[in-house]
């Protein structure tokens, strides 16, 4: 009977501290050659920001359309998401040699303006509840 309520115990205080999630939706636009892969990336932290290792969520996605639509299901937190279509299918994003400027259509959650490599904080959203962002990829 004392392991049957340690068990039941155990168990509800798991239940307890399971996080709830929300889905955040991000509609991309900008997508000017369909038939390609889009690459995500979603950060949690400054810390590690671009670094693809520290990425809590990565993956790619094939476009058929001008317009795609990402999916994460994620607890409360504040989130960064990165994007880049790869128009040549080499599995990286292409730069000019110096200085080191993307040549292929990328995008960060809040479309922040920016010169040089973007913050976290610039590119960081709050996520407590179901959301849907909009990401316009730049050339």
């Amino acid at each position: 009977m004392k392991r049957l309520l340690v068990l039941i115990c155990f168990l509800w205080g798991s239940f307890a501290v399971a996080q709830e999630k929300y889905m955040l939706s991000v509609n991309v636009s900008g997508i000017e050659k369909p038939g390609h892969k889009l690459y995500y990336a979603v950060y949690d932290k400054a810390s590690g920001f671009l670094e693809a290792e520290a990425a809590i969520r990565k993956g790619t996605q094939s476009v058929g359309a001008t317009k795609a639509v990402l999916k994460f299901s994620l607890p409360k937190g504040s989130y960064a998401v990165v994007l880049f279509y790869d128009v040549n299918d080499n599995g990286k994003l292409d730069k000019t040699l110096f200085p080191p400027i993307p040549k292929e259509p990328y995008g960060f959650s809040n479309n922040p303006k920016i010169m040089g490599k973007p913050k976290f904080e610039k590119c960081a959203l709050a996520h407590a509840k179901d959301q849907q962002i909009e990401v316009v990829l730049n050339d």
